[in-house]
């Protein structure tokens, strides 16, 4: 089955344990062999949470294409998830040691 670019934008991306990922926002050529080299995906469902960052999925992460949706590997949320806690981890302010003296107190 041939689907256009059309029929592809705005399509469903969920993962092969049914998590919404968002929707595919375009995609990336590989010019030299003129083939589809990773999708854009705007971020929906949960992972809008952690980041408003498209995610870049290769076609080799791909289950498949329907008119419906896209069924991508379990991975890619755990990728997601992942990027989500080293995030939070970054971020988060660590505690000294006085101050965990005084809240034992």
């Amino acid at each position: 089955m041939l689907l256009s670019l059309h029929d592809i934008l705005n399509l469903p991306v969920e993962t092969q344990s049914n998590q919404r990922l968002g929707k595919v926002a375009g995609a990336i050529v590989d010019i030299e062999t003129q083939s589809l080299y990773q999708y854009r995906v705007a971020p929906g469902g949960i992972s809008h949470l952690f980041s408003k960052e498209e995610l870049l999925i290769h076609r080799d992460q791909v289950i498949s294409i329907t008119k419906e949706k896209m069924v991508v590997e379990d991975s890619v949320a755990r990728a997601i998830e992942a990027e989500a806690a080293a995030q939070l981890a970054k971020n988060k302010p660590r505690l000294s040691a006085e101050m965990v003296t005084q809240n034992r107190g």
